[in-house]
């Protein structure tokens, strides 16, 4: 069994004006070399590094790494990559090169090298063990490229086949990967650092899996830039696959403080008898004070760093305001562009110096973060409908104000574009099945059992109706809300990804979806991942399902389960952009696919990619499923 390796890096763009130099990925190679070799049981001779080399030169060494005539399905071979990538208008990735140029705004795709003729070598090898690791912007795109669902998730295990294959990317689809100038990139240092300090080894077994690496680096890059996220893509126990050993001795006072220190450190600090403790352990392994403060240095190493950043937004923030407050839209957004591009810090770092520095917002609902705030809120002006049988529908303010409305993260969500509406008033609930018995005297709903559940398997076209016949009921003029006012109550401020920001780990408090709306916690992402093909099955065996409405936290818009439960009915009908979309809040109903309508939200059956504020979705007219549901608007 042989280990091989080739290592890309490409640090120079003379003929692309938009891919400024990126000196740190030569050193990003370098250490990547110098560690596989000394930790990583690599022979010198069997890592080969290409530094800005030329696209028929990567390609040939791509060839070579996998599909060389003496490859044995035992080998380890392993692909790693440093510099630009870029996506094309598909989505799909592509690695720099030193030619690489584009026209227009199309990159030139014969002057790089395509992530498919690496998925391709990569297919075709007979080496069975295979470990991809790319540290460029969208990298996330390598897997995204291949087979992508229409919840976002990937086919991974039927695109990759077979054993013993791993992906680590350093960023998203959509993401840069954050790389100062003449420094070595941030994921690449942490894979570094895990494997030369040893830090790396989770189990304590001496040796170094490739799941537990990018474990560590991807804990470290989230402590320092958290609005990156690396992403892991193991194939067949890919994840199990041995990659470095552990160089020192298993009682290392260095490794055994280090650990200690790791373990112990909560929110970047450590308690008062933590510190007592590891005073306690320093001397007893005979540390010295400095080796112990430079081990205690290493480790904050990434939150500090994250302060460092925080000053700056802060100190960019206060010069920005000392000239306007509030500033303008554009002002607004280049501010979020820096902060999440450029710092990699989401909008829940930096909401307490928003507030601190008083950070205002005109005609915008993203009032969340100014000393408005603090005030004491309006008394509520909700308007509360009669239905027979004692039935009330309540449905809560929207102020009038602007937003940007979709993302960089799919096509069909581009290209993020300002809309401005008029108040209008939201159904608080997705409308239950107690509320739709009242109107339409039937309940088709598939789980029953509680009034109050969301009402589901209905058409739009049934929800097309229930507006109508409850207009005449009423008086009021209901209808389904257009798609512009259901993401701008959705987000109720936020610009990150949901209601409360980007840290997805919140979502199981606003949200029922896959992985918590069944019998027990599953990771629906991860069983998407490795097993699409029965994905729907488990989720049923789990007995996910629809819930009672409100049982979760509301959006600061005090509006509940936008996000999951149900799908959710929007009045426009389909476009796959928002190329010549309204700008004013009102529905899109000219051109796009006639027959199909837009569906928001996600649902209990959906991953979590499914239930961000910008995820859009469709469905036929007259389609009922039983993840579908509505709400209203006047």
């Amino acid at each position: 069994m042989k280990r091989l390796a080739l290592l890309v890096g490409t640090s120079e763009y003379p003929d692309c004006e938009n891919l400024p130099p990126l000196h740190g990925s030569l050193l990003d190679v370098d250490a990547m070399q110098r560690v596989l070799v000394a930790n990583g049981e690599f022979a010198a001779e069997d890592v080969v590094v290409l530094k800005n080399a030329s696209r028929q030169v990567i390609e040939d060494a791509i060839y070579n790494l996998f599909n060389v005539r003496d490859r044995q399905k035992d080998d380890l071979v392993l692909f790693y990559f440093s510099g630009h990538g870029v996506v094309d208008e598909a989505n799909k990735l592509f690695l720099g090169t030193p030619s690489t140029r584009k026209e227009g705004n199309k990159i030139v795709k014969p002057t790089t090298v395509a992530a498919t003729y690496l998925q391709e070598a990569m297919n075709d090898s007979k080496s069975q063990h295979q470990v991809l690791i790319l540290n460029c912007c969208f990298s996330g795109a390598f897997a995204q490229g291949m087979t992508v669902m229409d919840d976002g998730s990937v086919n991974l295990k039927n695109q990759l086949g077979g054993k013993g294959r791993a992906i680590l990317t350093s960023s998203s689809s959509t993401q840069f990967s954050f790389q100062p100038d003449g420094e070595m990139s941030i994921y690449t240092r942490y894979l570094v650092e895990g494997i030369e300090t040893g830090a790396a080894d989770r189990d304590g077994d001496r040796k170094i899996s490739i799941d537990e690496l990018h474990e560590y680096a991807a804990l470290k890059v989230s402590q320092e830039s958290p609005n990156m996220t690396p992403a892991f893509y193991p194939v067949e126990q890919g994840g199990k696959i041995y990659i470095a050993k552990v160089a020192q001795s298993k009682d290392d006072p260095r490794l055994v403080y280090r650990r200690e220190l790791e373990s112990r450190m909560v929110d970047g600090k450590w308690s008062i008898p933590a510190r007592r403790l590891l005073d306690s352990l320093r001397i007893n392994l005979g540390l010295s004070a400095e080796d112990a403060e430079q081990l205690k240095t290493d480790v904050l190493k990434p939150i500090l760093a994250r302060a460092r950043k925080l000053q700056e937004y802060e100190e960019l923030l206060k010069e920005m305001l000392a000239e306007r407050n509030p500033p303008t839209m554009q002002e607004l957004k280049d501010l979020r562009d820096y902060q999440k591009d450029h710092l990699k810090l989401r909008d829940e770092d930096v909401a307490d110096i928003d507030r601190q520095c008083g950070l205002k917002v005109v005609a915008s609902p993203i009032i969340l973060i100014s000393k408005e705030a603090d005030k004491p809120k309006k008394e509520s002006n909700n308007l509360v409908l009669d239905l027979p049988n004692g039935v009330k529908l309540e449905l809560v303010d929207i102020p009038a104000g602007s937003f940007m409305m979709g993302s960089d993260e799919y096509e069909d969500e581009k290209p993020i574009h300002q809309v401005t509406l008029k108040a209008f008033k939201m159904g608080k609930y997705p409308i239950t099945q107690k509320q739709y018995l009242a109107v339409m005297g039937k309940n088709p709903s598939n789980f029953q059992g509680d009034e109050n559940l969301p009402v589901e398997k209905v058409s739009w076209d049934d929800a097309v109706a229930f507006c109508k016949k409850l207009s005449e009921m009423t008086g009021q003029k209901v209808k389904l809300p257009s798609e512009s006012q259901w993401e701008y109550a959705c987000r109720a401020g936020s610009t990150g990804k949901y209601c409360f920001g980007d840290d997805v780990s919140q979502l199981e408090n606003y949200a029922w979806y896959a992985n918590n709306s069944g019998d027990k916690s599953l990771d629906a992402l991860g069983i998407w991942k490795t097993d699409q093909e029965n994905y729907w099955k488990r989720i049923n065996d789990n007995k996910c399902r629809t819930h009672i409405v409100g049982e979760k936290l509301p959006n600061p818009w005090d509006l509940y389960d936008m996000h999951g439960n149900v799908w959710e009915w929007c009045e426009d009908v389909w476009h796959e952009n928002y190329n010549r979309a309204p700008t004013d809040g009102s529905a899109w109903l000219k051109d796009g696919d006639q027959k199909l309508h837009v569906l928001r939200g996600g649902s209990w059956g959906n991953v979590v990619v499914a239930c961000r504020s910008s995820n859009r979705y469709r469905f036929l007219a007259d389609a009922r499923v039983i993840n579908v549901g509505f709400r209203v608007v006047v």
